[in-house]
């Protein structure tokens, strides 16, 4: 066998029969040895494997032979097992190497897994022996503590969040209890009498050793869990509703259960942190235009030994449809909600009370009149179930959706100065626009004017085969509602010259102008010329005729000649020519 000093870098040589006895050594030892303070070989021993840190070690040696020096390596994470020279040469069987050391004390800091190696110089063969130590996070142990029924605290710990073997709790009553991780993560303790108390809890390792920090909770029983208490239900919305209650308690578990018709149901939990006085929720499968529903409180505790609900509260259904416009716009409003414990509906629009229901449910619908839209304001329903309040959702009828009101009679349309000329009966509403529509030529209705009056001109008549203008109206109200199309009125809009033969400008009012007559004139063109061929008068305008003048003076009595030219309203060119005379 050659030397080793343990004190240098030298590699440790071992002879071939000392390496053979080393591994059959290791394979019937069970890696596991942190329930024992002796090392592999009992070559050295310490007083606990297993602590918190800072953890601190004291080798002692037990090798009853003659030692030289012995030298450790602490901080080794490699597992001497794992390696075939650990008895040969250990320095290639430690994570440092370099950390060769002759301290007889040494402190972790670092939680993790340890192979403390001890390396005896002994005066025949050196001998290399190692235990396993863990060192795991001082830290407090993760626990919840909650409030039961009977003065019960339930204790409920996440075992997955730190490295202990069992824990040491002391209630705070002059009971304490070790608790394993074998047994169940939550235990129940129960106090003699109601009080407050603080429960500390602390880790503890197999080897014995416990770790230094504490974590202390306060806890207040309670005899008895106390029944929930609410106080109103108003729905917002057809999905929507929130319920207001006294507040709850956090050390108890609350849920809101609802009556559909079959009896009640579990429908939501409510956290007493998050929802202390109120609830509020919106479930696409609820209806509060058409359905009613009663809900109710129920407070347990965290062991689920006993359950309180409270008194239930209905929510009122509301909705309505129109009646008619009889004298007004009349709407038939519709009520439903729960016959238990009902008493009297009270009925409200905007505010303020108008009268008593003092049935639970109208599905036919009560008649209410408005003289026009400006009335119709906030409706709601109210009612106490034991005394507590339920309050329906408020309805603005057809707000946010058109009010289809009355058509009126169809527009009077006549042809008047080149264009057609409309107008419309008075409405049963105050009218703040009337949308004037006209046939296009594929017979659709298409909008082609807006007017604040009951009349209207159309200046743009297209032309067509048949020469027809047909028009439709409806008018707005003063809450933009946009009332049904009124049936139509077609009248012909042909071009029909109808020239006298004769006018006189006397100014009696009679026959004192010469001019085309009525009808739709596309590019339009009148010119008169006397006996001489000179013109006297020229026009576009067929609604413009001829008074007789000349150069500002009244032209002489006698023939004159004419030629007008147009397009009709079926586009075809016009020239007509011919006589009058002007008569004095």
């Amino acid at each position: 066998m050659s030397g080793l000093n343990l004190f240098g870098k030298s590699v440790l040589h071992l002879s071939k029969p000392a390496i053979i006895s080393v591994l059959l050594l290791e394979s019937v030892f069970l890696e596991q040895i942190s329930a024992q303070q002796l090392s592999k070989n009992h070559d050295f021993s310490i007083a606990h494997t297993a602590g918190c840190t800072p953890f601190t070690v004291t080798p002692k040696v037990k090798f009853t032979g003659s030692t030289g020096s012995v030298q450790y390596f602490y901080f080794n994470k490699s597992n001497p097992l794992a390696c075939t020279s650990l008895a040969s040469n250990p320095t290639k069987c430690v994570s440092h190497p370099d950390r060769l050391t002759s301290d007889r004390t040494y402190t972790y800091s670092q939680p993790g897994i340890y192979y403390l190696i001890q390396i005896l110089a002994t005066s025949t063969t050196p001998r290399v022996d190692f235990i396993k130590i863990t060192v795991v996070e001082d830290r407090s142990p993760l626990f919840e503590v909650a409030t039961c029924n009977d003065n019960v605290a339930r204790l409920t710990f996440d075992f997955s969040k730190d490295a202990f073997d069992f824990y040491h709790i002391d209630f705070g009553d002059g009971n304490k209890k070790q608790l394993s991780k074998e047994e169940s993560p939550k235990i129940n303790h129960p106090y003699k009498t109601q009080g407050t108390y603080i429960i500390s809890v602390w880790g503890g390792l197999s080897s014995g050793l416990r770790c230094k920090s504490v974590e202390e909770k306060k806890v207040t029983t309670m005899a008895e869990v106390p029944v929930p208490v609410p106080d109103s239900l108003v729905v917002q919305s057809q999905h929507g509703l929130t319920l207001y209650f006294q507040p709850l308690d956090s050390r108890w578990v609350y849920r809101l259960e609802i009556d559909k018709g079959g009896g009640f149901e579990s429908f939501r939990d409510i956290s007493p942190k998050t929802n202390s006085r109120s609830f509020q929720f919106s479930d696409p499968a609820l209806d509060h235009f058409t359905k009613t529903y009663r809900f109710r409180i129920v407070a347990t505790d965290f062991c689920s030994s006993i359950s309180h609900p409270s008194v239930p509260i209905a929510s009122i259904a509301l909705s309505y449809s129109l009646s008619s416009f009889n004298n007004g716009i009349r709407i038939a409003l519709k009520w439903q909600t729960s016959s238990s414990g009902f008493n009297v509906l009270r009925y409200y629009v905007n505010g303020v009370f108008q009268r008593n229901f003092d049935t639970p449910a109208n599905t036919s619908g009560f008649p209410v009149t408005f003289k026009n839209c400006t009335e119709m304001g906030r409706i709601y329903l109210k009612h106490e179930f034991n005394g507590r309040l339920s309050k329906s959702i408020e309805i603005i009828p057809f707000k946010g959706e058109n009010l289809d009101l009355p058509a009126i009679p169809a527009p009077v349309g006549v042809l008047d100065d080149g264009g057609v000329s409309l107008s419309f009966s008075k409405p049963p509403f105050q009218a703040t626009a009337y949308r004037i529509f006209r046939k296009d030529e594929n017979g659709t209705f298409q909008q082609i004017g807006t007017t604040k009056d009951r009349i209207f001109k159309d200046t743009e008549v297209p032309g067509g085969d048949p020469p027809l203008a047909c028009y439709a109206v409806q008018y707005v109200d003063e809450c933009g509602n946009i009332a049904k199309m009124s049936e139509q009125h077609c009248i012909a809009v042909s071009a029909a010259i109808q020239l006298p033969n004769a006018f006189s400008p006397n100014g009696d009012n009679i026959n004192d102008t010469f001019t085309v007559g009525k009808g739709i004139f596309q590019s339009f063109e009148m010119f008169i010329y006397n006996r001489w061929g000179t013109l006297v008068f020229h026009t576009n305008n067929p609604a413009v005729g001829w008074e007789g003048t000349f150069e500002g003076q009244p032209a002489a009595a006698g023939t004159y000649t004419y030629k007008i030219t147009f397009s009709s309203t079926s586009r075809t060119s016009v020239t007509k020519t011919g006589t009058f005379i002007l008569i004095r």
